[in-house]
């Protein structure tokens, strides 16, 4: 985090320990508005829902990289096999690709990459295999940064409509399954056919299982606990405004 985010966010920690009722309707009442807006946008079935929640601060990027194309962008990026040493060879693979992905979805899509996880194509494949097709799934933030950081702060807050129930662990990864049927199997990043996920994407229109993709999503959020809980939310916005008349009627 730079010095001026460092700054805000410092700023914002003391405000809302301060004035909390202030802090509340000059930051929260915005977020709040503008994320049941975004959430409403669609029919509220119980998979959309889960994925209108993901969506509202940050941008996804799933895609398949060919065995072909993997060999490509190792063979341009001098990748260098380490037999003896399985967590360097990993670790040296996932960052080769991790740059590709990165520079290629900002060319194409001007899409920011924070992070990125590769998922196994078949039950016995390992994903530090050469010879492994690379099913990936990455995000970025798809808002001001400055939102993200009140969502944190949101969060060490303690805020109800704040769902922090979601982590998603290594082994959770790893129990995720690229079958023979899967969408991931249309995808191929070389011709540019890649699934975006953003605010902006309407999954009724998607023909593809939300069932199916909703854990490959959800595993990427494991460092970004900060998801807006639609019922708490509103429940909570709700209440606000009406305090806020309360307020109103009792001064006039």
């Amino acid at each position: 985090m730079n010095k001026e985010l460092e700054d805000y966010a410092n700023i914002l920690k003391i405000y809302v320990d301060v004035d909390r009722s202030t802090f509340d309707s000059v930051f929260l009442e915005p977020l709040l508005s503008s994320f049941i807006d975004h959430f409403e946008r669609e029919p509220q079935t119980e998979q959309i829902k889960k994925m209108r929640s993901l969506t509202f601060s940050r941008q996804y990027i799933v895609t398949k990289l060919k065995e072909e194309h993997t060999r490509e962008i190792l063979k341009s990026a001098k990748y260098e096999k380490h037999p003896d040493d399985s967590d360097d060879k990993e670790a040296q693979l996932s960052s080769v690709l991790f740059n590709y992905i990165r520079d290629n979805a900002l060319d194409k899509y001007n899409f920011k990459l924070s992070t990125m996880r590769r998922i196994p194509n078949k039950k016995n494949d390992s994903i530090n295999e050469l010879s492994t097709e690379q099913c990936i799934v990455g995000t970025g933030i798809s808002s001001n940064r400055n939102m993200n950081i009140l969502l944190q702060i949101l969060k060490e807050k303690k805020y109800p409509f704040i769902n922090t129930h979601f982590e998603f662990t290594k082994k959770g990864v790893e129990k995720i399954i690229i079958s023979e049927s899967s969408f991931f199997n249309n995808l191929n990043n070389k011709v540019g056919n890649d699934l975006l996920c953003d605010k902006n994407t309407l999954f009724k229109d998607l023909e593809l299982n939300l069932e199916e993709l909703y854990p490959i999503m959800i595993s990427i959020r494991g460092g970004f606990g900060c998801i807006i809980d639609y019922d708490e939310g509103k429940r909570y916005l709700e209440q606000m405004r009406k305090q806020n008349e309360e307020d109103f009627q009792l001064w006039n």
